[in-house]
């Protein structure tokens, strides 16, 4: 198992926060290895059935908690208040239903913590290399890569995503194959719960998406789905992990909440599988990439900031055409600093004057580029930062040293 050090600060706060923690995950990620990797780390620890928990300060651990346990860990959180014992539960539920009627039912109760896909950052960690690119465009040829170094190379982990059973698969096809395997059956349960009917196809619904990814998401113009279909789709698939939506800046204001949002599958290695994009020649290739390359590096800067910051994207219509940024990271807790970030394929591409206008417009001094190669170029007023830079500048703008 690949270590997941700022999820391990993560899950160690929040079990000192709340008396419940739920370690939300989608299927095949590796909650279970994360949890056993965590638990080895400390004293206090251990995993156990819902049945074996005792009312005595320590932290158990519940371990694929489907809905028939939602009842007792209830009583289990009760009791424990009545009699003032610090029992904490960190569960990992086995389907979404039970993460949210836990959620719901201990209001104030619970927390939350997240098992993402591994991270370019967390490759870092466990092969201690110090030099990884972001991407496959200045890349080598995949064929020489050694079998034994597959999960190492960013190439691959752009293309396939962070999921191990496809990073580690022995090809890309079958890499492939792992993806839309696991879509497919996550994609079929039943989410009635949520206003998505039986029939419907989220599978369907899912590629409609992938093709929309980073771009602003009109609930009007899917041709299969009513709006209020839709709508419950892409809820259901936010809840999971699949998805996520980013505001117009300003986020919350009355503005922001009329305008459209900007929706992007999280995980490059699924939005490949639904595009059908199967090896980094065909990615290269593809008119998709831009809008593949500013996914991967959305999650991967707004995942660093490790859950201290709001994300956001600007567009406004200025004097000469659209003014955009990318992305604004926003950190309240530095007194609302923004940080401005433009994507680009390819190293040597620069920010636009709509990047300008709009930072000018916000006041953001804070701003810079994120590009596909793999080396930082510092040497102009705004920087032109590979991946891995930008995620150890994001990290360490939240006080943290970056896994580098």
């Amino acid at each position: 198992m690949m270590r997941r050090e700022s999820a391990f600060i993560q899950l160690d706060a929040a079990v000192e926060r709340s008396d419940v923690t739920i370690l939300r995950g989608l299927p095949r990620v590796g909650r279970s290895s994360f949890l056993e990797d965590w638990k080895n780390r400390r004293a206090d620890a251990m995993r156990c059935l819902v049945e074996d928990v005792r009312l005595e300060a320590g932290i158990f651990i519940l371990d694929h908690v489907d809905a028939r346990a939602i009842d007792q860990i209830i009583g289990i959180v009760r009791t424990a208040e009545d009699t003032k014992s610090r029992t904490r539960l960190v569960v990992a539920p086995s389907d979404l239903v039970t993460a949210e009627r836990l959620r719901t039912t201990l209001p104030g109760v619970v927390g939350s913590v997240e098992i993402a896909p591994l991270r370019i950052e967390e490759l870092a960690i466990e092969i201690g290399q110090q030099q990884l690119a972001a991407g496959p465009v200045e890349a080598a040829p995949l064929t020489a890569i050694p079998a034994p170094a597959q999960a190492a190379d960013p190439n691959r982990h752009w293309l396939r995503g962070g999921f191990p059973g496809s990073l580690l698969a022995h090809d890309d096809q079958d890499s492939l194959i792992w993806r839309r395997g696991m879509l497919d059956g996550l994609l079929a349960r039943d989410y009635t719960e949520w206003g998505v009917e039986r029939a419907f196809p989220m599978g369907d619904m899912f590629r409609w998406l992938a093709n929309q990814n980073s771009a602003e998401l009109n609930e009007n113009s899917c041709g299969f789905a009513k709006r209020q279909e839709l709508k419950s789709a892409v809820y259901v698939l936010e809840l999971l992990g699949l998805v996520r939506r980013l505001p117009n800046y300003p986020a919350g204001s009355s503005a922001s909440m009329d305008r459209n949002q900007k929706l992007f599958v999280r995980d490059t290695g699924l939005l490949h599988a639904s595009l059908g994009i199967e090896t980094s020649t065909q990615l290269r290739a593809n008119q998709a990439i831009g809008g593949s390359f500013e996914s991967y590096a959305t999650e991967a800067l707004i995942l660093a900031a490790g859950g201290r910051c709001g994300a956001q994207f600007y567009r406004e219509l200025g004097d000469n055409g659209e003014d955009e940024i990318d992305l604004i990271l926003d950190f309240p807790s530095q007194k609302g600093r923004l940080v401005a970030i433009e994507f680009k394929v390819g190293p040597n591409q620069k920010a636009k004057r709509g990047f300008y206008n709009g930072c000018a417009a916000l006041n953001i001094e804070d701003r810079f580029v994120v590009h596909s190669g793999d080396a930082a170029d510092l040497g102009e007023a705004v920087h032109r930062l590979d991946l891995k830079s930008a995620v150890a500048r994001i990290a360490g703008k939240r006080g943290l040293r970056a896994a580098l």
